[in-house]
């Protein structure tokens, strides 16, 4: 039997829209294994009563790109998700689905792929790279698509995270949906500066420079009236 276990993440941390994102001591768990049946699948924990156990899972469909990539079909598969990881809250869900499939079906096959490849995969799958990069190598990350994705992992830093979860749901697709466009230059600029005190705080532990370094002028203003 393989066992996956995947952090919950926070992206677009303070002013790193789309680009930085931090791992959280918050896990779901996958089991994997032969089975006689083609699929079976159970699910404990957070979304229970929401989460596919059919063709359609998301940790399933992740996993069998594994054997697409290596041209190979999987036969019976068992799945166990234990997850502690709210859906719908901002806190990556769906990356860390994504990166358990991903990371079993390596495993499964004995390790075809290396990490960049999975990673690849990963954004492939979910689009953007801020969540399922600190899902998959932990840490603080910093990426970028532009031109080409390249990732960076800063050593994680000594600090206790407190979480603010909702008591409602936000898809991506509003939260994406919702943004502008064009933003003004200042804003940008900010942005910019905003960004450099944030890695300066979190390479250099001068924490007092968070209260610079986690303001933003590009997706929060916008987003907090979801």
């Amino acid at each position: 039997m393989i066992r996956v276990r995947v952090p919950a993440t926070s992206a677009n941390l303070g002013p790193g829209f789309d680009a930085i994102g931090v791992a959280l001591s918050i896990f779901n768990e996958v089991w994997v294994e032969e089975s006689d049946k083609k699929l079976e699948i159970e699910i404990f924990g957070e979304g229970t009563d929401k989460i596919s156990k059919d063709e359609n899972n998301l940790v399933y469909r992740s996993f069998c790109k594994v054997f697409e990539r290596v041209n190979k079909s999987p036969k019976g598969i068992r799945l166990v998700l234990k997850n502690e990881i709210p859906l719908s809250r901002g806190l990556g869900s769906s990356s860390a689905a994504i990166v358990a499939g991903l990371v079993a079906g390596n495993a499964y096959l004995g390790f075809p792929l290396n990490s960049e490849e999975l990673l690849r995969m990963a954004v492939e799958i979910e689009g953007h790279p801020d969540n399922v990069a600190p899902a998959l190598f932990g840490g603080v990350t910093i990426c970028t698509q532009t031109p080409k994705l390249r990732c960076a992992k800063l050593s994680v830093p000594d600090l206790d995270v407190v979480l603010a979860v909702p008591d409602f749901e936000v898809k991506t697709a509003d939260a994406r949906k919702i943004l502008p466009k064009e933003v003004p230059f200042e804003d940008a600029k900010a942005n910019i500066a905003n960004v450099a005190f944030l890695i300066t705080a979190l390479c250099t532990k001068r924490y007092e420079l968070l209260e610079i370094g986690m303001q933003d002028r590009l997706h929060q203003p916008y987003r907090s009236r979801l």
